[in-house]
């Protein structure tokens, strides 16, 4: 990016741990080793890893997200850190088979797909329901681990996350303000935007 006169990029968010392009010819799968969350098991995931536990996090995560981001940093290049993949969601079929906030992948008795049709979109709605309230602190967690992580960098944005459809937009518009509200608490500030 240096060499090329670039001074911005983006941080791409997998969200899927196991997937197949829906329109691969060689459907080939494709795996998302690094998650957020620890794996603790000790039962297996759909991808046929240890399940998530969504209370603890995966400090290599966050230590390799803070590097790579003051790596940026220091040669003038700021960085679009996208929260959240939210395409995967809604055009992989068999995306939520390793998601892991569906309710076989985590040890928390967490079940995003609140309407049982497979899909998950829920993961990235307001819903109203208990459920729905233990998904949002979940993501809320994460997105408070990853405001301390890069607090210090000044040439950090934030993505709420990537091609969600118009359904997301009330829970997009929530997360911006929960950023907004967590760096008003604990500045600096930075950008934070939907796309």
């Amino acid at each position: 990016l240096e060499r090329s006169g670039h001074n911005f990029t983006r941080f791409w968010r997998w969200e899927l741990p196991r997937w197949t392009e829906r329109d691969t010819p060689s459907k080939l799968t494709e795996y998302t080793r690094q998650q957020p969350w620890l794996r603790t098991g000790p039962e297996m995931a759909g991808d046929g890893l240890p399940r998530f536990d969504l209370t603890r996090f995966d400090v290599d995560y966050f230590a390799r997200l803070r590097t790579r981001v003051r790596a940026a940093g220091a040669r003038g290049i700021y960085v679009a850190v996208m929260l959240f993949e939210l395409w995967g969601v809604t055009h992989v079929p068999t995306a939520w088979q390793s998601h892991p906030f569906a309710g076989g992948n985590n040890v928390n008795g967490i079940e995003a797909d609140e309407d049982g049709d497979g899909a998950g979109r829920e993961l990235h709605l307001l819903t109203g329901t208990p459920m729905g309230g233990r998904v949002r602190a979940a993501q809320e967690a994460y997105v408070r681990r990853v405001l301390e992580t890069l607090r210090d960098c000044d040439n950090v944005l934030y993505e709420i996350g990537n091609e969600g459809g118009t359904y997301t937009l009330p829970w997009q518009e929530h997360m911006t303000a929960f950023i907004r509200r967590q760096q008003s608490m604990q500045p600096p500030r930075h950008l934070v935007g939907i796309t």
